[in-house]
């Protein structure tokens, strides 16, 4: 059962860490490139193609972070199914 434990927190760790990473820098950034990208349009310096391509690299990293959210939560119940009991969030994630 230790066994099992172990693994269950190890996919909630990782699943945790890709969220963080996305949350903090790969979704910040992709924002900001798409912003840049529509800004560069808007005085003629950019293509609407590319536009395009930047806002589907952004929607691209925000579905991968739901995905890591879903993943999370996942990993929080295969946790909870391992100890046998409902465990609590930590109050800064439980409307994450």
């Amino acid at each position: 059962a230790s066994a099992r434990a172990r693994d269950a927190y190890a996919a909630l760790a990782r699943a945790d860490a890709a969220l963080a990473l996305l949350r903090t820098g790969l979704v910040p950034q992709a924002a900001q490139s798409f912003e840049a990208s529509r800004s560069a349009y808007e005085v003629g310096r950019l293509d609407f193609t590319d536009v395009l391509e930047s806002q589907m690299r952004l929607l691209d990293v925000e579905v991968r972070a739901e995905r890591a959210r879903a993943d999370r939560h996942a990993g929080w119940a295969g946790l909870e199914a391992v100890v046998g009991e409902d465990l609590r969030w930590p109050r800064s994630e439980r409307s994450s």
